[in-house]
């Protein structure tokens, strides 16, 4: 059995390899128009003093959503204040979900460093800032859809398409509500269309979304979905804060598409 330590460099050796795959969106130069008004000190688009904020929170955030897998945190004051936000995928365990953001913030630096908004997205995790809080919107969410296609492959449409639909149809109701503001939107689910195809979806929110919000967010991503999967194994549509993903194989835990346990039988009635 490995050590804690070995076990921890796998897992990061594991999750940078996912980071490679990475996609980011970088949006808005120069501040948003909620961001606070800004100090006398701060002359300048976007301050180091800004870009300093947001390196700061990034370091701390592996650790501090890893426990639940989730952490929004901020640093500053002004215009020179960073929110960032990380979210881990439903079915990472704490130790999965911190090895998933250090590499997410080792591949993050660098990136979008004139930029006030970003979003990144890896296979188990993914991560935001801005210059404001006010980001559980059409216009965050609409500005930073990101789409992307798996290898092509060929099934029978009539059968595939009827299934993926009802998929994302049934995992966008369950992600929605899942919980309230502050509690994991997560669902995962499997179809099987003709003749003998199975497809293994996901659908996640960013945990300090209203479940309205959540579901407002899931469902601008249902329209992009079909360019992504149609001809291909599978595909991901994302944005700021919400994420819906198809594959024609499993890459999540299929425990979690388990049907509950059954209630155990009642036991005999003994007689007074």
């Amino acid at each position: 059995m490995p050590s804690p330590a070995l076990a921890l460099a796998l897992l990061l050796l594991a999750a940078s390899i996912a980071a490679s795959q990475a996609e980011t969106k970088c949006l808005d130069s120069v501040a948003s128009p909620s961001a606070a008004p800004a100090p006398p000190t701060s002359n300048t688009t976007n301050s180091s003093a800004f870009q300093a904020n947001v390196l700061t929170l990034l370091n701390a955030l592996p650790r501090a959503a890893a426990p639940t897998g989730f952490a929004s945190l901020s640093l500053g004051t002004g215009r020179d204040r960073a929110f960032v936000r990380g979210l881990c995928r439903g079915d990472t365990t704490p130790s999965e979900c911190l090895a998933s953001l250090q590499a997410g913030v080792l591949d993050s630096r660098g990136k979008c460093a004139s930029n006030r908004s970003v979003a990144s997205w890896y296979d188990k995790c993914y991560i935001t800032y801005a210059d404001t809080n006010a980001t559980n919107n059409y216009n965050y969410e609409v500005r930073s859809i990101d789409v992307l296609s798996d290898i092509p492959t060929s099934f029978d449409r009539s059968s595939h398409d009827q299934e993926f639909y009802s998929l994302l149809d049934r995992l966008v109701a369950r992600a929605a509500s899942a919980g309230g503001t502050g509690e994991a939107k997560f669902a995962t689910g499997e179809a099987v269309y003709a003749p003998n195809g199975t497809m293994y979806g996901l659908a996640e929110c960013m945990r300090d979304l209203s479940g309205e919000e959540c579901n407002q967010c899931l469902q601008l991503l249902l329209t992009p979905m079909p360019s992504c999967c149609n001809g291909y194994q599978g595909g991901t549509a994302q944005n700021f804060n919400c994420r819906l993903r198809v594959q024609a194989y499993a890459y999540y835990d299929l425990a979690l598409d388990a049907p509950p346990p059954a209630a155990a039988p009642p036991g005999p009635i003994s007689s007074l």
